[in-house]
Protein backbone atom coordinates (compact mmCIF):
# COMPACT_ATOMS: atom_id res chain seq x y z
CA UNK A 1 0.00 0.00 0.00
CA UNK A 2 1.67 3.26 -1.25
CA UNK A 3 1.09 6.58 0.86
CA UNK A 4 -1.60 8.11 -1.33
CA UNK A 5 -3.53 4.95 -0.85
CA UNK A 6 -3.43 5.52 2.93
CA UNK A 7 -4.26 9.33 2.71
CA UNK A 8 -7.08 8.01 0.21
CA UNK A 9 -8.77 5.52 2.38
CA UNK A 10 -8.26 8.44 5.12
CA UNK A 11 -10.06 11.14 3.57
CA UNK A 12 -12.84 8.51 2.35
CA UNK A 13 -13.50 7.23 5.74
CA UNK A 14 -14.19 10.63 7.15
CA UNK A 15 -14.69 13.07 4.45
CA UNK A 16 -11.29 14.88 5.39
CA UNK A 17 -9.97 17.06 2.29
CA UNK A 18 -6.08 16.72 1.68
CA UNK A 19 -5.80 20.35 2.89
CA UNK A 20 -7.39 19.34 6.06
CA UNK A 21 -4.81 16.57 6.40
CA UNK A 22 -1.89 18.63 6.31
CA UNK A 23 -3.07 20.86 8.89
CA UNK A 24 -3.77 18.95 10.94
CA UNK A 25 -0.14 17.29 10.56
CA UNK A 26 1.04 20.77 10.97
CA UNK A 27 2.43 20.22 7.30
CA UNK A 28 3.19 23.16 4.86
CA UNK A 29 0.23 24.17 2.89
CA UNK A 30 1.62 22.61 -0.69
CA UNK A 31 3.26 19.89 0.99
CA UNK A 32 1.20 16.98 -1.04
CA UNK A 33 1.05 18.79 -4.31
CA UNK A 34 4.86 18.77 -4.31
CA UNK A 35 5.16 15.08 -3.71
CA UNK A 36 2.70 14.52 -5.83
CA UNK A 37 4.13 16.11 -8.90
CA UNK A 38 7.84 15.06 -8.12
CA UNK A 39 7.13 11.69 -6.12
CA UNK A 40 7.91 11.50 -2.26
CA UNK A 41 11.32 12.40 -2.40
CA UNK A 42 12.75 10.59 0.95
CA UNK A 43 11.53 9.94 3.71
CA UNK A 44 10.12 12.84 5.41
CA UNK A 45 11.64 13.64 9.17
CA UNK A 46 10.63 11.65 11.92
CA UNK A 47 8.44 14.69 13.33
CA UNK A 48 6.76 14.62 10.27
CA UNK A 49 5.66 10.42 10.00
CA UNK A 50 4.67 11.00 13.44
CA UNK A 51 2.35 14.00 13.34
CA UNK A 52 0.98 12.04 9.74
CA UNK A 53 0.67 8.53 11.30
CA UNK A 54 -1.28 10.18 14.21
CA UNK A 55 -3.37 12.07 11.68
CA UNK A 56 -4.32 9.09 9.51
CA UNK A 57 -5.09 6.93 12.58
CA UNK A 58 -2.42 4.51 11.33
CA UNK A 59 0.53 2.65 13.11
CA UNK A 60 3.86 4.09 12.40
CA UNK A 61 5.56 1.45 10.99
CA UNK A 62 2.42 1.07 8.50
CA UNK A 63 3.17 4.59 7.38
CA UNK A 64 6.54 4.20 7.26
CA UNK A 65 6.28 1.12 4.95
CA UNK A 66 4.31 3.19 2.78
CA UNK A 67 6.20 5.65 2.44
CA UNK A 68 8.85 3.58 1.52
CA UNK A 69 6.77 1.77 -1.17
CA UNK A 70 6.09 5.56 -2.62
CA UNK A 71 9.59 6.99 -2.51
CA UNK A 72 10.01 3.50 -4.40
CA UNK A 73 12.97 2.33 -2.17
CA UNK A 74 10.46 -0.45 -1.60
CA UNK A 75 8.90 -1.59 -5.23
CA UNK A 76 5.57 -2.67 -4.11
CA UNK A 77 6.25 -6.35 -5.83
CA UNK A 78 8.54 -7.20 -3.45
CA UNK A 79 6.49 -5.29 -0.30
CA UNK A 80 3.35 -7.46 -1.44
CA UNK A 81 5.80 -10.60 -1.31
CA UNK A 82 6.89 -9.86 1.97
CA UNK A 83 3.39 -9.39 3.45
CA UNK A 84 2.35 -12.35 1.91
CA UNK A 85 5.45 -14.44 3.46
CA UNK A 86 4.34 -16.93 6.33
CA UNK A 87 7.72 -17.87 7.00
CA UNK A 88 9.77 -14.76 8.83
CA UNK A 89 13.00 -16.09 8.26
CA UNK A 90 13.29 -14.83 5.16
CA UNK A 91 12.20 -11.61 5.97
CA UNK A 92 14.77 -9.05 7.35
CA UNK A 93 14.48 -8.31 10.69
CA UNK A 94 13.94 -4.77 10.80
CA UNK A 95 10.47 -5.37 8.59
CA UNK A 96 9.21 -7.93 10.87
CA UNK A 97 5.93 -7.19 12.30
CA UNK A 98 6.39 -6.39 16.42
CA UNK A 99 7.34 -3.39 18.25
CA UNK A 100 9.47 -1.36 16.59
CA UNK A 101 12.85 0.63 17.81
CA UNK A 102 11.13 3.91 16.98
CA UNK A 103 7.85 2.88 18.79
CA UNK A 104 9.97 1.65 22.12
CA UNK A 105 11.40 5.36 22.09
CA UNK A 106 8.72 7.15 21.76
CA UNK A 107 6.84 5.00 24.41
CA UNK A 108 9.85 6.05 27.06
CA UNK A 109 10.32 9.08 26.66
CA UNK A 110 6.41 9.69 27.01
CA UNK A 111 7.33 7.64 30.34
CA UNK A 112 10.07 9.46 31.34
CA UNK A 113 7.60 12.58 30.63
CA UNK A 114 5.31 11.39 32.80
CA UNK A 115 7.46 10.28 35.34
CA UNK A 116 9.26 14.20 35.39
CA UNK A 117 6.09 15.88 35.68
CA UNK A 118 5.39 13.92 39.06
CA UNK A 119 6.20 15.61 42.41
CA UNK A 120 9.84 13.19 43.35
CA UNK A 121 8.62 12.62 46.54
CA UNK A 122 5.17 11.48 45.65
CA UNK A 123 3.31 14.10 47.44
Amino acid sequence: MTFWDLLQHYCDDTGATEAAVQRKARLNHGTFTAWRARGVPALPKVDVVVALADTLRVDYEELVHALLVSAEYLPAGVARARARAGDLSTVPTAARPGSSRGRRLREEQDAAATQGSQDPDGS
